[in-house]
């Protein structure tokens, strides 16, 4: 078990800090593809062009007052929420590992919370197979 909670941990630390740090590239106005496609869940180029306006050179999108006003109500409460649920797993797993939760409960906390894992690696890994053909060519250019 022990080998699981420290999975949840790695996890859970490391997709915290993707949200994190895509939400503050998003905060800045001028956002890389990658954070606006992991804030607002959609993988295709097309359509965030359609709704960001054309992307810059390297992938970048200039967004204006208003549009960052926007996607900042529209997201704010999705990214939060993701960052929290991550935290939950993580110091949930850290007072296990450090035996201050009872250890019947061990099993169903490993349940869950690798269950929420899954859960959100099958979708990113699903959502980026999808859309491999326009990440590849995004690479090819280089993200600067």
């Amino acid at each position: 078990m022990t080998l699981f909670l420290i999975i949840i941990m790695v996890i859970s630390v490391l997709s915290a800090a993707s949200y994190w740090f895509c939400w503050q590239d998003i905060l800045r106005g001028r956002p890389n593809i990658l954070s606006l496609r992991q804030v607002t869940l959609i993988m295709d180029r097309n359509k965030l062009d359609a709704i960001f306006g054309k992307h810059q050179p390297g992938y970048v999108y200039a967004l204006s007052p208003q549009m960052l006003a926007a996607v900042i109500r529209w997201r704010k409460f999705f990214v939060y929420s993701e960052v929290a649920a991550e935290m939950v797993c993580f110091f949930g797993a850290y007072r296990y590992l450090s035996g201050v939760s009872s250890p019947e409960t061990l099993p169903l906390f490993v349940l869950l919370a690798m269950i929420c894992q899954v859960i959100d690696i099958w979708m990113s890994f699903s959502l980026i197979r999808k859309y491999w053909h326009q990440i590849e060519e995004e690479m090819g250019r280089g993200l600067d």
